[in-house]
């Protein structure tokens, strides 16, 4: 199959180490699967996680799912302790206590565009 510029060759693409480098704008687009996977491998978050935080937002507002899902990294960017030198950079997986993850989404959202089409935030209890 010939390469035009709009289809990638599959080994570009099924690099694990190249989605663990992937542009935010690029992973937005990925296989719901791959996107997953790229989640885990960045922040040790697994599926269930993955969906409550997605579907949190979607409930919010952000319907896009290509926004939504940079929403998402950015989400887990910010509140992943392993991105700093802290003691808890050593952990293998992102951990929300009771609540928390609500309670850190809530917090993250107040400060996060709001979704396209939408003039007012949606309340967070929504």
């Amino acid at each position: 199959m010939r390469n035009n510029g709009a289809v990638r060759p599959a080994e570009a693409v099924a690099d694990p180490a190249a989605d663990r480098a992937a542009d935010p704008e690029e992973a937005a687009h990925y296989p719901d699967h791959r996107f997953v996977r790229l989640c885990f491998e960045r922040h040790g978050l697994n599926k269930g996680i993955y969906n409550a935080i997605d579907e949190w937002f979607y409930d919010r507002g952000w319907t896009d799912i290509a926004e939504r899902r940079k929403l998402i990294l950015r989400f887990l960017e910010q509140t992943d302790p392993k991105r700093d030198d802290s003691e808890f950079a050593a952990r293998r997986f992102l951990k929300f206590g009771k609540g928390q993850l609500v309670h850190t989404l809530e917090k993250f959202a107040r400060h996060a565009p709001a979704p396209a089409g939408i003039v007012k935030r949606p309340a967070a209890d929504a």
